[in-house]
């Protein structure tokens, strides 16, 4: 646990006395903690490692969206069962070690760097990893502006081209246009790109 400010005593229920408080994040899930400043001076985490606080308790970080964003990312490019993995970890992108071995690394870089809960993670090489010196935080717009493949009118045509010879399914067009398979069907039915 990282001490982050102190603050007021309290007084506490099951403690005769007032007991001295502070902020603490913990440095496992970097979820922020108030507690008695003795308790989070010992503490490594706060109980997010502990098998038995995350059967009941969970780890008290799957609503935060910055976790759950630090989480997509790992996944992505880590876990090959992953449905997007071949578009970041099947083409060998990746996040360097401090991100993956710490949300509270992530965490600090973010709140450092212009994090804010409107604005989504952007890497402003498209082929690279993610990492500090190559991720930024930008609004949704200008992050598909990054996209490795935009449709266009002609690529529709393409795609629907393609799937007409019977060579291809969905799921490939998609795969060769950087498209889901669902935006490949969208296409190929006349309901996008018309």
């Amino acid at each position: 646990m990282e001490l982050i400010k102190d603050l007021p005593p309290e007084k506490l229920s099951g403690r005769e006395r007032k007991s001295t408080m502070a902020l603490f994040i913990c440095s496992f899930c970097g979820l922020l903690n108030k507690k008695p400043k003795s308790d989070g001076l010992k503490n490594r985490s706060c109980g997010c490692q502990k098998d038995e606080h995350k059967k009941s308790h969970g780890d008290g970080t799957s609503k935060n969206r910055l976790y759950r964003c630090w989480k997509s990312i790992k996944c992505r490019c880590l876990t090959k069962s992953t449905t997007r993995y071949d578009r970041y970890g099947g083409r060998g992108i990746t996040m360097c070690k401090e991100w993956v071995e710490s949300f509270a690394a992530f965490r600090s870089w973010a709140l450092k760097n212009g994090y804010e809960e409107t604005l989504t993670i952007d890497r402003t090489d498209n082929d690279g990893n993610y990492e500090p010196s190559n991720c930024r935080w930008v609004t949704k717009r200008e992050n598909n502006r990054n996209r490795n493949t935009k449709l266009n009118m002609a690529k529709a045509e393409e795609i629907r081209e393609l799937y007409k010879t019977g060579n291809y399914t969905q799921e490939e067009l998609g795969k060769m246009y950087n498209v889901s398979k669902e935006t490949a069907r969208s296409v190929i039915i006349g309901e996008l790109w018309v």
